[in-house]
């Protein structure tokens, strides 16, 4: 896909940030910031699920080896550390189980890098009040998207947006709840930049790196924003220069003007996805359609073989053989056959459809084992949504679906209701809290704007190390 330039004049960088410098808590419209509560809901719940993964566990352990005390929460867990740490581990946590937020268009998970670097430095700024975290997220996520938004082609090239641009939203976020001015925040993007990598390698070979991409986009943001603070100057074309975000990585083929057009009347917060399912956001179309053949009790050995119909950009992420002997969580939670499997054995997928026991079940392999994924060359090359299946019937039937869209999108949105049964699996599931506890924390960052950053942090509870042992979230009133 090739994206129209549109090459910016000196002093663009900065004059982006000073336009998310005046934006302001009450600039954001009623219902954009009803939208960006429930996603600081869902995101601090995908934060609880994931405290103790895999990956998240090794990190969380060597910096308390390296780390004895600080003035940050990694949260779950009550140690106390730096704030880049903080942001590093609790972003880490966010992105683990692949339930986080999503801006399906741009392929961006934003809230999980810019919410743990916002209450990571509130935490050491002390009685930071609701009302501001709200803004300092309004205001990274919107630059997180605009940026992917402005570089559509950066995911086909190699690069992993989330990480990349996360690292730079992440400052950007920081550096609002720093009370940073234009100049400050373009000193706190330009010194992220000089950090900001982030590559689709961990994502193709299916690593537990993949886990710990938005961490380092939080730490470097969180860094460079207290830095820019302290006087240290970054690059001012970070965007725009000669060896600029634009030039460097996208090779000029970027449409800078989307960062700027329609800011605080188009508000890109509206505009994401919500994730029904953990796993890859590429397979959850094909998720639902599982949901439907499970509900019409189409009996799995009466399948012969299924075969899965994608965008080019989907197929190449989600594509292959599942293979159980790999016991690989990230494997599953990147490939197609098992997610569809899952579905149709199950009727959903949930948390626990990713525990060890689960990616090596006997059944699931066998049905998934007969499931192939193609490229639908009539999908649009990066469109998320659309997907179809051919199943072939042992007594010669044939069934067939397609969907166009996928739910948790805003064309699909959960309920309320929906998103908060999502959060209290997500926390039952990550520290075994109790309901008490999860109701707590649920009205504490629904009501946060009257509240400030030390009750939503006291609120969190403390993990009992019991991953996976929670309930499982289904899907109603979507």
């Amino acid at each position: 896909m090739m994206q129209s330039s549109f090459s910016p004049a000196e002093g663009f960088g900065k004059a982006v940030c000073g336009s998310f410098a005046a934006l302001r808590f009450d600039d954001i419209p009623d219902d954009v910031m009803a939208r960006l509560k429930l996603f600081l809901l869902d995101s601090i719940g995908t934060v609880a699920a994931g405290v103790f993964a895999p990956g998240v566990e090794e990190l969380a352990r060597r910096l308390a080896r390296w780390e004895s005390s600080g003035s940050a929460t990694v949260l779950g867990r009550g140690r106390r550390v730096s704030p880049p740490s903080a942001a590093m581990v609790n972003a880490a946590a966010a992105h683990a189980l692949d339930f986080d937020d999503q801006h399906d268009p741009t392929r961006v998970h934003s809230y999980c890098c810019v919410v743990p670097a916002v209450l990571a430095t509130a935490e050491d700024l002390g009685n930071v009040s609701g009302e501001a975290i709200l803004e300092a997220v309004a205001c990274g996520v919107e630059f997180h998207a605009r940026l992917g938004d402005a570089c559509m082609e950066s995911f086909e090239r190699g690069w992993m947006p989330t990480v990349t641009f996360g690292t730079l939203a992440s400052a950007m976020a920081a550096g609002k709840i720093l009370g940073l001015d234009a100049d400050g925040l373009a000193n706190a993007v330009g010194l992220a930049y000089h950090q900001a990598s982030g590559n689709g390698q961990a994502r193709t070979d299916q690593t537990l790196a993949k886990r710990l991409g938005p961490g380092f986009a939080a730490r470097s943001g969180v860094l460079s924003a207290f830095l820019a603070a302290d006087g240290v100057t970054g690059p001012h074309r970070a965007l725009e220069g000669r060896d600029g975000l634009f030039r460097l990585y996208l090779d000029g083929r970027a449409d800078a003007s989307r960062l700027q057009a329609g800011l605080g009347t188009r508000w890109y917060v509206s505009e994401f996805s919500m994730k029904p399912y953990p796993g890859c956001r590429c397979n959850h179309t094909v998720i639902d359609m599982g949901t439907r053949l499970h509900a019409e009790k189409l009996d799995p050995e009466a399948i012969e073989r299924v075969q899965i119909y994608l965008g080019e950009v989907n197929y190449s992420t989600v594509q292959g053989k599942y293979d159980p002997e790999l016991g690989s969580q990230v494997h599953a939670q990147f490939n197609a056959a098992y997610n569809l499997a899952r579905a149709i054995i199950d009727g959903g997928v949930s948390l626990a459809s990713f525990s060890d026991e689960a990616i090596r079940d006997e059944r699931v392999a066998s049905l998934a084992a007969r499931i192939d994924a193609f490229v639908d060359p009539g999908i649009p090359v990066n469109a998320t949504g659309p997907a179809r299946l051919k199943v072939f019937l042992r007594d010669g039937g044939e069934i067939e679906l397609s969907r166009d869209t996928m739910p948790g999108s805003p064309a699909r949105p959960l309920s309320v209701n929906a998103v908060r049964r999502k959060f209290e699996d997500c926390v039952v599931h990550g520290l075994g809290a109790d309901t008490d506890k999860v109701q707590e924390l649920a009205s504490c960052i629904l009501d946060i704007e009257h509240s400030n950053i030390e009750c939503l942090v006291a609120a969190f509870p403390a993990g009992q190390n019991e991953a996976g042992k929670g309930g499982e979230f289904e899907i109603h009133a979507v």
